[in-house]
């Protein structure tokens, strides 16, 4: 069998718009999970701070 490659995490009852959190989602897609907190770090949108929550939480999960 093969081993899963990719983790998914999902967001409920965002107050942001969806155009607004793909510009975000966009410049850290595919990218290593070290790469993308420190780019979402430095980003200033509001979505920036949202994503890394998300991403930080499928990192925690892929643990277990």
């Amino acid at each position: 069998m093969e081993a899963k490659k990719g983790y998914s995490a999902h967001i409920k009852h965002l107050l942001i718009s969806p155009t607004k959190l793909r510009r975000v989602a966009d410049v850290v897609r595919r990218k290593p999970y070290t790469e993308a907190v420190a780019i979402l770090d430095s980003l200033p949108h509001k979505g920036a701070g949202l994503l890394r929550k998300a991403i930080q939480s499928a990192a925690a999960n892929a643990l277990f």
